[in-house]
């Protein structure tokens, strides 16, 4: 079980998370190139997506979400207004404000208890 783990700056690049708990897992820096994820619980991920053209993490904390978005590693509410400061109205940011809208369903839906 990795809830709570601190994986920051970890080479997970090919691992096997599948199943894996990433409930709390702090993922900031974490390569997560190829990483197996089918089955992982507590994340969710899509891409290539933006303007790095790259995936995209968002992880449930305890009190928030998390999300590992290119070298960005922050709450939820940070990572969009980010985007939105950066990406405007330009294609990737109705991509990324597309994947918020996404992220919040999913977690209404999922991340429940």
């Amino acid at each position: 079980n990795l809830s709570e783990a601190n994986l920051s700056e970890a080479d997970l690049s090919g691992a096997d998370l599948r199943e894996a708990n990433l409930y709390g897992v702090d993922l900031s820096e974490a390569n997560l190139y190829k990483a197996d994820l089918r089955g992982a619980k507590n994340i969710v991920t899509f891409g290539p997506i933006g303007s790095r053209g790259d995936f995209t993490y968002a992880v449930r904390h305890t009190d928030c979400i998390m999300v590992k978005c290119g070298c960005f590693w922050g709450d939820f509410e940070h990572w969009q207004a980010k985007c939105r400061a950066i990406h405007k109205d330009t294609p990737h940011g109705r991509a990324y404000a597309a994947a918020a809208e996404f992220i919040r369903a999913y977690a209404a839906a999922y991340w429940q208890d």
